[in-house]
């Protein structure tokens, strides 16, 4: 678990990553194709996000066997960059993880969010420890955890995604295990550290 100071819609085919599809309340229209691998898309607002963690070349899985191929793959901040993305993608900043949230209504004071329980239509319906999501958005964010030194993640209350500039955008699980919070970490792009990667484009 992720500690700080203070305290697709899975609906990827058996072929790409094995695995049932989820039902959600926003079903993805529209796919991506990349690096070889096509990755079902949900517009939030103004934005368009692939809506599963991204499986392709490098990284690691979640574990030798890939027993949870809904985490998709984790990456480097090195391989983070050597992903080729179609024109008009990009890896998100945090700007772009800002629209998201405040795409579905959640309002920040400062860096604390004041309706947390509005952070639960980023969040997927299963696999959370506490705190499951109702995935309402369609973004489907899943508790995959981190690698640190080629570690297995530890899963089950935090989902951290890559930035652009190498810090990390993540939702976690509370710690009185009734919420969700959502925490802008600086990792300082250590060449160790590996985290999921979703992608987004503007809708317009």
């Amino acid at each position: 678990m992720r500690y700080i100071a203070a305290p697709v819609v899975i609906i990827l085919t058996t072929i790409l990553f094995g695995c049932k599809k989820e039902e959600t309340a926003l079903e993805p229209k529209d796919k991506v194709l990349i690096s070889g691998m096509e990755y079902p898309t949900v517009q939030i607002g103004n934005q368009i996000w692939t809506s599963v963690n991204y499986g392709g070349d490098g990284g690691i899985s979640y574990s030798q066997a890939n027993s949870k191929p809904e985490y998709g793959r984790y990456y480097s901040f090195t391989e983070m960059q050597q992903v080729s993305l179609p024109q008009g993608w990009r890896i998100p900043t945090e700007a772009d993880f800002k629209e998201l949230t405040r795409s579905v209504g959640v309002i920040f004071n400062n860096s604390k969010v004041e309706n947390p329980e509005l952070i639960k239509k980023l969040v997927s319906k299963a696999n959370w420890k506490n705190v499951p999501g109702d995935n309402s958005s369609g973004f489907n964010a899943y508790p995959g955890g981190y690698s640190v030194n080629n570690s297995s993640p530890m899963d089950g209350d935090l989902a951290e995604f890559w930035m652009q500039d190498g810090k990390t955008f993540c939702i976690m699980e509370s710690g009185n295990f009734t919420a969700h919070r959502i925490v802008f970490f600086a990792n300082s792009n250590q060449p160790l550290d590996r985290f999921n990667l979703r992608f987004v484009k503007d809708a317009n």
